[in-house]
């Protein structure tokens, strides 16, 4: 009996050793991948900016917010990454000289935006952002310098951690963009792992967001959702590696349920199937956020369904519901994920520092 006990623990003891063992190649594949796609996108968005002979003031701009970005996001990931991991060695000391508030407050500032969404906000505003195909086509060839791909896998991705999948397009008036009042570009939240999604929305939400969308991301698809005109439509293209183009889509079911009114083309295809990301992740959001700050005139529009007793909310009431009914639990919520990931607050608590570039 005391043999087979002996073994028994020997036998236990080996599987935790491969367990563990297994558990670190993985963890150590993650890293690699997280490391991997933030040095990409930093040489590559460095190389957009200088490409398009932006001057040194806008150039130091996008760079601090990228890099605090992506240091943010690398210390909250899991494992952990320092921000010395996404800068090559050969011109770290120069990054440090050029951008240091990037290094000196990833651990008590948070961004505002995930890296792609600062690449995607400075390519509308620095092209031709009236016909979406155009922008396409240039974000597509971006993409294609992010993804590293596996040639032993079938040439798939194997790190794009910080790459939007999706872009959308929104626009007030025509969907092919004649006498569009007012036009805006999303992207999906590009960022891998369950904890900085969540943190990266929670931010949105919270300090980003025109606070209609905030309240139908928080709505989570129950009634009553929020209501545009008519006139709003809205494209999703998605990126695909190994074609030579961005995709139009149609919108999730989650889109559908958050966003009623919207003209989406291609129109959603299962109303009824969830996907498994969370409210808050889809393209949709960011650019009818953009779209909505844009222009008050359709802001001043913005209504929710009726509820059980036939009253519809207007902007301002929307707002004031938000504000009462949600925003208290959701900077609980933010704390509490920030805090498990040691990120310093402000001692007072009541508002987060936002990273502003130097």
């Amino acid at each position: 009996m005391a043999n087979r006990s002996s073994q028994n623990e020997d036998q236990n003891f080996i599987t935790r050793e491969e367990t563990k063992s297994k558990k670190a190649e993985i963890d150590a594949k993650i890293k690699e991948n997280v490391v991997t796609s933030g040095t990409i996108f930093i040489i590559k968005f460095a190389d957009i900016l200088n490409a398009n002979n932006s001057s040194p003031e806008v150039i130091s701009h996008y760079m601090q917010r990228v890099l605090h970005s992506i240091f943010f996001i690398g210390y909250v990931s899991k494992p952990r990454v320092y921000p010395e991991e996404f800068i090559p060695e050969k011109i770290l000391e120069s990054f440090k000289e050029k951008f240091p508030g990037p290094f000196k407050d990833y651990l008590s500032h948070v961004p505002h935006q995930t890296p792609y969404s600062i690449l995607l906000e400075f390519m509308s505003e620095n092209k031709n952002c009236n016909e979406p195909k155009i922008l396409m086509q240039e974000l597509w060839e971006i993409n294609k310098s992010l993804w590293k791909t596996d040639t032993n896998i079938g040439y798939q991705p194997v790190a794009n951690d910080f790459t939007a999948t999706v872009i959308a397009y929104s626009c007030y008036g025509d969907i092919n963009g004649n006498n569009n009042v007012n036009s805006a570009y999303g992207s999906s939240i590009s960022c891998k792992g369950r904890v900085p999604r969540r943190i990266m929305i929670h931010i949105s939400v919270l300090q980003v967001w025109d606070l209609a969308i905030s309240y139908a991301v928080c709505q989570e698809g129950d009634s009553p959702a929020l209501v545009f005109p008519n006139q709003v439509c809205c494209k999703a293209y998605n990126f695909h590696c190994n074609s030579n183009c961005f995709l139009e889509v149609p919108p999730c079911a989650k889109c559908m349920k958050s966003f009623r009114g919207v003209k989406f083309n291609p129109p959603c295809e299962n109303p009824d199937d969830d996907p498994t990301w969370p409210y808050g992740n889809c393209a949709e959001n960011e650019s009818l956020n953009k779209l909505l700050k844009g222009c008050q005139d359709l802001r001043s529009r913005i209504l929710t369904e009726k509820n059980i007793q036939g009253k519809q909310m207007d902007i301002i009431e929307i707002e004031t519901m938000f504000k009462k009914e949600k925003e208290e639990k959701l900077k609980k919520n933010l704390k509490n994920l920030l805090g498990s990931q040691n990120i310093t607050l402000r001692k007072d608590n009541r508002k987060l520092q936002s990273f502003q570039p130097m």
